[in-house]
């Protein structure tokens, strides 16, 4: 009666606000409101006891579906804490991160009872009322150089949102990006490829095409049917992109859901830059065009919905956009266009943006600011 009572004074939905817990190295962003409420998350580190090898993992919640979960609890009913299925958990494949040369996280905090992590660093936060992220490290495996990650939400309207997701890594001879969305059907053509990621991971294809998944409401959350799908398209060069299948374990019931591998190899040491673009959307999409305009280190990202377009730049160095006339040195800057005129900007980690010779900003800006 209590609960009820206070569903009846306050309302049942919980709207909490952008939140950073820096002591576990976890942070969740959130847009909208009510039904329209969106959300993602980063854990930026692994702790010791109690703790899965899951640095830099992300997870996304929209359209009132966890659309992008993590596994959850190890699967302890399938024979204890030893068997495969527990291990397959806690393992970085298991997670929406970047394995290099399949290896397992080594760099790890020693005490049985160490709660809290000790290697993640937050590199950016960014918290507008547009735009939101964090760009974060985590130095798991003591062999490679690089391991960071900045994902972003960028919200179109105040119901809908797309997700930006750059992943450099730097060290190591093979970097596969796994990315798991939830229950979906899809149908992606390709060629099977022989099975060489082990027994949790099935149907290995090679495929051309981008990602449409539609969501399968499994557990009847909604309520209701809805026509939900999460849009996936990697921008990542020099690639070879593979759909599967993932196990997981559900109530003691198994499921296979699909993912996406994003693989680059060579032989010599790597240095990746994984780039996608992560849209939920109900019906029909919300973005008419993607594409990804340079070639080098650096990350620029035009995203064209309704009547704007939105430039998406990640700075290594110095960078000149010559369609659109932008100079800009950044670690992050959203410039969004209504025609040629920028309407809104976030800018943060940098000393320089002209739009056509205009100079925006020429003074070092650590937090963000936005127009």
């Amino acid at each position: 009666e209590k609960v009820c009572e206070i569903i009846r004074i306050y309302g049942k939905d919980i709207e909490n606000d952008t939140v950073d817990y820096e002591d576990y190295r976890f942070a969740m962003f959130f847009s909208g409101k009510k039904d329209a409420r969106r959300s993602f998350w980063m854990v930026y580190d692994s702790g010791a006891n109690h703790s899965h090898e899951d640095a830099l993992n992300i997870g996304i919640y929209a359209k009132g579906l966890n659309l992008l979960p993590d596994n959850g609890y190890p699967p302890v009913n399938h024979g204890g804490w030893e068997t495969d299925e527990a291990d397959w958990y806690k393992s970085p494949k298991a997670h929406n991160i970047v394995v290099a040369d399949d290896k397992r996280f080594k760099n790890l905090p020693e005490g049985r009872f160490l709660r809290y992590p000790q290697f993640g660093k937050k590199l950016l936060w960014c918290d507008t009322d547009f735009v939101k992220g964090i760009c974060a490290e985590a130095k798991e495996y003591p062999d490679i150089k690089r391991n960071e990650r900045m994902t972003l939400m960028v919200d179109i309207s105040c119901t809908d949102s797309y997700f930006i997701d750059i992943y450099r890594a730097e060290g190591g001879k093979n970097h596969k990006k796994f990315t798991r969305p939830a229950f979906s059907d899809t149908s992606l053509s390709g060629g099977m490829l022989k099975d060489e990621y082990g027994k949790f991971i099935r149907k290995v294809k090679q495929i051309k095409d981008n990602a449409d998944f539609k969501i399968k409401d499994e557990f009847n959350v909604l309520g209701e049917e809805k026509d939900i799908h999460l849009r996936y398209t990697d921008l990542t060069y020099d690639s070879a992109l593979l759909s599967a299948e993932s196990w997981v374990d559900v109530n003691g019931k198994s499921y296979w859901v699909p993912a996406i591998i994003t693989e680059r190899k060579s032989d010599s040491d790597l240095s990746s830059v994984f780039v996608s673009v992560i849209e939920p959307y109900e019906d029909n999409s919300n973005i008419k065009h993607i594409r990804r305009i340079n070639d080098d280190d650096n990350v620029i990202i035009s995203v064209k919905h309704k009547e704007h377009e939105d430039i998406i730049i990640s700075c290594e160095d110095e960078a000149f956009i010559s369609d659109y006339g932008i100079t800009c040195d950044a670690k992050l800057c959203v410039i969004r266009f209504r025609g040629k005129e920028p309407e809104r900007i976030v800018f943060i980690k940098g000393s320089l943006l002209k739009i056509d010779n205009k100079k925006i900003v020429d003074k070092s800006i650590d937090e963000g600011t936005y127009t």
